[in-house]
């Protein structure tokens, strides 16, 4: 009773360790924070109740180990006392003399070494067996994803990517997507946009099939991806991921993991088309310069572009681009774009974009999806979404406020906004040489795509009341452009 009881206490405590070890891990990643906000005192007090749970377990596992070893040797004293008692009172009674009470005393000294030799394997056993039990329980857990019985290999990608009335939902929570269709045409760059929170890494997450759809289905070139081997399909799509994670070891071998057998040739050209060549040869080691735990040696961006190396390396037919270029500076996003523009149009990879740029949307992609609260809101082509945008989150993520105006604005300042006209240079000019008002422009948030202008723009109308009305009126009755009323403007 007492081993089982050491055993089970003993197993109490390997599991309350995994508690303190994660603790230790989690304040050792996270020192540069807890220092950043002053809050080693914060973090002493954590470490401080996960090493009490930790005491505790083990304060139980000594207790048990004590009554244990206790009791056995409460046990091998009194037989000693026992032989005697007994003896004695046998040799008085005239049953027993005293060479056989001594044989029996010495039968008892041989005995008791051997004792007290099981009871510490008893011990060591109830310890090995406790790790050996929580090895087992984590060695026989199975992974939650695993490949069909009859999967077949996914191989001559194309690259289209099908979603199909996709529903998920977390375990114990509540549904992230809800109904999504969408299909990603091969060799088609397709962004998806929204606020955050609305499911669009999520979305990301399901393609590779990190998890499986709750209903509906996603298709690779026309097969379920539950349908194929999960290697096949995930050698197929290369995955940049807003959360950066590098290994403790190299740059060359970080960028290889993508694919072990790739040459240090291919390597160095991953790293050129990431525009990440320059900073290495900077480096004293070069590519083996060792990037320490999680990339704590690189900057954000330089981790960012050693994941699109990496990416790259596998060259892959869909590349999912979560944030990709979130932690960039201008210049390197304009290249990484340019270099996502070539391998669509050039090597026909299929592009997924995650990003909240909207000079990401119209540099590269050919459509757009919004999604908003785990639904598709809205999707079309890019010049569609930006000209005329059907639904209240994608009005706001193309131009804020576009409400038409009838009467004169107090402040004489007005944000009209373009959904796609011919230029707003013409429409300046005509005031001025038509109706013979001058404008001022105060601000301008204006891009061209294929010819046609989107944006907004802030206008300081003639002081004159007359002009000002004339001016509006021009302005109202131009196709693709809508007006507001700019009342908190203090220049």
């Amino acid at each position: 009773y007492r081993r089982r009881q050491m055993s089970a206490a003993s197993r109490a405590a390997k599991q309350k360790t995994g508690v303190i070890n994660a603790e230790i891990e989690s304040g050792l990643s996270g020192v540069r924070t807890t220092k950043a906000f002053a809050n080693e005192e914060k973090q002493q007090t954590r470490f401080d109740g996960a090493n009490e749970i930790f005491k505790t377990a083990k304060r139980g596992f000594h207790k048990e180990m004590g009554l244990f070893n206790a009791s056995m040797e409460f046990f091998i004293c009194i037989l000693s006392v026992a032989v005697i008692a007994v003896g004695g009172w046998l040799i008085m009674k005239g049953q027993m003399d005293y060479v056989g009470l001594i044989t029996f005393s010495l039968y008892i000294t041989t005995f008791i070494s051997p004792i007290r030799k099981l009871a510490n394997f008893a011990e060591m056993f109830s310890n090995g067996f406790a790790g050996l039990h929580r090895f087992i329980e984590l060695m026989a857990t199975e992974p939650t994803i695993q490949d069909a019985p009859d999967a077949v290999e996914l191989s001559q990608v194309r690259g289209e990517v099908e979603l199909d009335h996709v529903s998920f939902t977390y375990p114990g929570s509540s549904e992230v997507l809800h109904d999504i269709s969408l299909t990603v045409a091969a060799g088609e760059t397709v962004a998806i946009v929204g606020p955050s929170g609305g499911g669009k890494s999520t979305l990301c997450q399901l393609v590779p099939r990190f998890y499986d759809v709750t209903e509906g289905s996603i298709r690779v070139d026309g097969l379920d991806v539950r349908q194929v081997t999960q290697r096949s399909l995930r050698r197929a799509i290369g995955i940049v991921q807003q959360d950066v994670f590098l290994f403790a070891d190299t740059i060359r071998e970080n960028i290889r993991y993508g694919r072990p057998d790739a040459t240090d040739e291919e390597v160095e050209q991953a790293a050129h088309r990431a525009e990440l060549l320059e900073d290495i040869r900077a480096m004293p080691q070069g590519f083996d310069t060792y990037v320490g735990e999680r990339g704590a040696m690189l900057s954000g961006g330089q981790k960012q572009r050693v994941a699109i190396a990496r990416a790259l390396a596998t060259s892959p037919k869909v590349l999912l681009c979560d944030e990709a270029t979130s932690a960039l500076d201008p210049t390197t996003t304009l290249s990484i774009l340019a270099l996502l523009k070539e391998l669509n149009e050039k090597l026909g990879v299929t592009v997924v974009v995650i990003t909240h740029q909207m000079n990401v949307i119209e540099e590269i992609c050919h459509r757009v999806a919004i999604l908003d609260h785990g639904v598709i809101a809205e999707q079309g082509s890019v010049e569609d979404i930006f000209s005329h945008p059907q639904t209240d989150i994608g009005r706001r993520l193309v131009y804020p406020n576009g409400v038409q105006i009838d009467r004169l604005p107090e402040a004489r300042v007005i944000r009209i906004a373009f959904n796609g006209g011919s230029s707003y240079e013409p429409l300046i000019a005509s005031l001025a040489i038509d109706c013979g008002v001058k404008v001022n422009i105060l601000g301008a948030d204006t891009r061209n795509i294929d010819g046609k202008a989107f944006g907004t723009m802030l206008l300081g109308l003639p002081t004159d009341p007359e002009e000002a009305a004339k001016a509006m009126a021009y302005i109202k009755s131009q196709p693709n452009v809508t007006m507001e009323e700019v009342r908190d403007y203090h220049g």
